[in-house]
């Protein structure tokens, strides 16, 4: 009641989530946050807020969740949960050396802690293995489909993805030659970790949006995360990195997340991995545009362009 509206962010369509900032009249402010009840249950919501109070005791930065009057950390009200939490009032990842080498120790830190996850807390989503038949028929769909993609995407990316067709028929032959990226993997993983998951508060780096840890594979996580982050420094930065810098940034960030997460894996599954989880987002939003459903999160061409960005890291 003496709380009083600041700022809400809009929500995504195809989103499941929605935060609104409230600040309150003694100067107090707070995250709410809106998850739709429609493909999660209470047990997941439950789980999700116990794993962030486990990492946040573990020494991970992690906003406060505030518990309801009977000691749980949400409510369901109307078909949505709902989940106070402490507002972090910072900067995403904005392309910054020193904020790249901060995003590698929390990233090492955060899988460090999920290898240690107590059993009752692990979480219930596993990772599809990369490509499901659906996958494969969305790709197989995107090529017949040729005839109509100025139409589908526009002129502009219809040319760009006609002109890179042979490189993206190539891509996809050459992650699925690799057959580990079937395999089963158990461990649990932050599987979204591009740059705006990363909040710069007070000399602290946060990782929000733990609604993402599923299990699956480690280099998944890794690879998606490094090719994500230095397409961000690629593009917002002035400096023109040359593929040498750009190859020893990544190396150096990995190595750096090895340093806290001794992950034993090679990095080559980290590159392939990095590229198949690009390729799978890739393929989602070539999908949303053929069946004209409308998203505002990024689009095919950005997909596209990580995987030249993962070209000039692992220098393909």
């Amino acid at each position: 009641k003496r709380g009083k509206y600041v700022e809400k962010h809009p929500q995504n369509k195809d989103s499941n989530s929605l935060n609104i900032v409230l600040g309150l009249s003694n100067g107090k402010v707070y995250l709410l946050k809106k998850i739709l009840n429609k493909n999660i249950k209470a047990q997941s919501i439950n789980q999700i807020t116990e794993l962030m109070n486990w990492c946040r005791s573990s020494g991970i930065k992690i906003p406060k969740l505030y518990p309801t009057k009977n000691g749980e950390y949400f409510i369901l009200r109307q078909d949505n949960f709902w989940i106070l939490m402490e507002y972090i009032d910072g900067m995403f990842f904005s392309g910054k050396y020193n904020q790249l080498d901060e995003t590698a120790l929390a990233c090492g830190k955060l899988l460090r802690a999920l290898s240690d996850l107590p059993k009752q807390l692990r979480p219930l989503k596993f990772k599809d293995p990369y490509f499901t038949a659906h996958e494969n028929e969305i790709f197989s769909k995107l090529k017949i489909s040729q005839p109509e993609w100025k139409k589908i995407f526009g002129e502009s990316f219809s040319y760009k993805l006609s002109s890179n067709w042979d490189y993206l028929a190539d891509q996809w032959k050459y992650i699925n030659s690799h057959s580990f990226i079937t395999d089963k993997y158990n461990s649990v993983i932050h599987h979204d970790l591009h740059p705006h998951n990363f909040i710069f508060s007070e000399n602290k780096t946060y990782i929000i949006d733990y609604e993402s840890i599923v299990i699956g594979p480690s280099q998944s996580a890794i690879g998606f995360a490094i090719i994500k982050l230095i397409k961000h420094m690629y593009d917002t930065s002035s400096k023109k990195y040359t593929n040498n810098e750009i190859s020893g940034l990544s190396h150096e960030w990995i190595s750096s997340v090895r340093n806290t997460f001794p992950l034993l894996a090679k990095e080559n599954e980290i590159e392939i991995f990095g590229r198949a989880e690009v390729f799978r987002r890739f393929l989602s939003m070539s999908n949303k545009a053929i069946l004209n459903i409308p998203s505002s999160f990024n689009g095919p061409e950005v997909h596209l362009d990580s995987l030249f960005i993962a070209d000039r890291i692992f220098k393909k």
